[in-house]
């Protein structure tokens, strides 16, 4: 590499992939548990910087289901790269006001979450 700056191309994001995660944030956003969970398949799983948390779907419902009951949750897609399969957002979330930006690695299959990957937290102080 000759050390020149090259351009940087900016690649679609309104795929199918992409837009069945807007569609997560979206239901995430409204705290509609039942739109969230038509999101992510049976044995989605839940990831954060790589070690899992939470497998399974019911699993899944029953953590989102106790956050939405209890603390009002926002996110906000700061950028989004679409790969593939992948789709990587950086997100702001704010949870019963406390913010933080994260990278989440979205692995979508047969047109469902298979996986996410939360990594690199950064609390927002």
């Amino acid at each position: 590499m000759s050390g020149e700056m090259k351009e940087l191309v900016s690649l679609p994001v309104d795929t199918v992939e992409a837009q069945l995660v807007e569609r997560q944030i979206d239901a995430y956003n409204s705290q509609s548990l039942d739109d969230f969970m038509d999101c992510y398949a049976d044995q989605a799983e839940l990831l954060i910087d790589g070690v899992p948390a939470v497998t399974g779907q019911e699993a899944l419902r029953g953590m989102y289901a106790q956050q939405f009951a209890t603390k009002p949750a926002r996110a906000t897609v700061l950028g989004r790269i679409v790969q593939g399969e992948l789709v990587i957002d950086q997100e702001r979330v704010v949870v019963d006001g406390d913010a933080a930006t994260v990278v989440a690695i979205y692995r979508i299959r047969d047109g469902l979450i298979q996986q996410v990957n939360f990594v690199g937290q950064q609390v927002e102080r």
